[in-house]
């Protein structure tokens, strides 16, 4: 950030409402400013007013843009060109892009990168009244497929993502002794869950998949708010293949165990 300001080359990354969730919002522009880094590019942050936009938001409020503000742009039509592009000429450039080249290998810094808004830190009374100081988290991404909402309104139909059941509760079991917030996209799950361990809580928001255009406000800050009470835990357990979860630990840097 201290060149920020002096760089000539400009790429401006394009997330839009069906490019994923939260965690895809994150590593797709963590990724891409690892590039602009290394190759001295200005990133910026395309403003396109989505709800995820009013609660994550970049620490440096420089790195956003609106279309009104590029004279001269161009959609980037090979992620590779990224290496050689032209000085002052807007790139844009979106994650679907970049999903051959992608590599969580790739991603760190995302504290000094991203933040929350203040609606956020307020919201966890709301949602966990009684939040500890101290918990391990289980997230279980049952997929598209499960989401407990207008079936039209998904995008994935077929995304059904793998779990072993005997394996959450042997790791819940394991981990008797701790206080455990269980995270999942499927509310009756997380529920049945609660029921049977005396040592599971969740939280009590309506919460919803941000890439959905039926998805509301209130649902949206609702899962940002879960993915920041997520990335402060002292251990997340991912029990299905998902980015909010990988993220989330990446965020701050937090043990990621995968069953």
């Amino acid at each position: 950030m201290n060149v920020y300001d002096s760089l000539t080359k400009y790429v401006v990354y394009d997330f839009q409402l069906s490019y994923g969730g939260i965690g895809d919002c994150i590593k797709y522009f963590m990724f891409v400013l690892n590039i602009c880094i290394k190759h001295n590019i200005k990133l910026y942050y395309l403003v396109n007013n989505l709800l995820i936009e009013r609660y994550l938001r970049l620490r440096y409020e420089k790195m956003y843009i609106t279309n009104a503000d590029m004279s001269n742009k161009k959609l980037l039509s090979d992620p590779n060109q990224i290496y050689n592009i032209s000085p002052h000429i807007f790139y844009i450039v979106n994650p679907i892009m970049f999903y051959n080249l992608f590599s969580y290998n790739d991603i760190h810094s995302i504290y000094e990168t991203f933040t929350f808004t203040e609606s956020v830190r307020n919201n966890v009374a709301h949602i966990f009244p009684h939040i500890p100081s101290n918990y391990i988290s289980i997230h279980l991404r049952l997929g598209d497929q499960f989401l407990e909402t207008d079936s039209s309104f998904v995008l994935c139909k077929d995304d059904a993502r793998t779990y072993s059941e005997e394996s959450i509760h042997k790791f819940i079991k394991k981990n008797s002794d701790k206080m455990i917030i269980f995270f999942c996209d499927n509310h009756s799950y997380k529920m049945k869950m609660k029921e049977q361990y005396s040592n599971i809580y969740v939280t009590n928001g309506d919460i919803g998949h941000t890439s959905l255009a039926n998805t509301t406000d209130k649902q949206v800050m609702n899962t940002v708010t879960e993915f920041y009470i997520m990335i402060h835990s002292q251990e997340i357990c991912a029990a299905s293949y998902s980015g909010f979860s990988t993220i989330a630990s990446k965020f701050n840097n937090v043990s990621l165990l995968t069953l």
